[in-house]
């Protein structure tokens, strides 16, 4: 049986945060702990309702990453893993996946927390069109809706305009051109 904090707690002059792992002999009575929402009381594997701690996560990455490389390495090739990055569906079709870095991620938030003067000037520095895209597509601002459709429009002057997404699934870059 094991002891997982469910919110910050103190046991035994000890503190404990969200996910981690007390020590049975520090509670005194683990169910009017798990009774009042501090503790849940795991048994065997599984975490309360499906879930899992840290640490049994950990382990099934490892896991499943050492199976891939298992796998990959009796087919006889190669392991490489890629800069991280993230599918934000932007259209139920499968052209409106759009596949962001954490850095353009972050310089979307930036843009989007500043206020429109200031997001406009950044967008005018902006060169990624998966930045573009998200901005038009997640800012809810008019003048920074339009700021990155001229900046896609300037940017990428030669292709055709899609009307749900403000820009083009297609992944060609080029540079000059003028706005419209």
């Amino acid at each position: 049986m094991k002891l997982v904090a469910k919110r910050p707690c103190c046991f035994g002059g000890r503190k404990f945060y969200i996910g981690d792992e007390v020590p049975r002999d520090l509670v005194l009575d683990p169910a009017s702990q798990e009774k009042l929402g501090v503790l849940s009381v795991l048994k065997d594997r599984e975490g309360p309702a499906g879930t899992f701690t840290r640490g049994q996560v950990d382990g099934m990455v490892a896991e499943a990453v050492t199976g891939l490389a298992m796998t990959d390495a009796f087919a006889g090739g190669e392991i490489t893993l890629a800069e991280p990055c993230v599918g934000i569906m932007i259209r139920e079709d499968p052209a409106g996946v759009v596949h962001a870095a954490p850095e353009e991620i972050r310089q979307v938030f930036a843009i989007m927390q500043a206020n429109a003067d200031e997001g406009v000037r950044m967008i005018a520095e902006v060169t990624d069109e998966n930045i573009l895209i998200l901005l038009h597509v997640a800012d809810s601002r008019k003048t920074i809706k339009n700021a990155a459709r001229e900046r896609a429009e300037r940017l990428f002057p030669a292709r055709e305009e899609d009307p749900e997404a403000g820009e083009t699934a297609d992944a060609g870059t080029s540079e000059g051109g003028s706005a419209t």
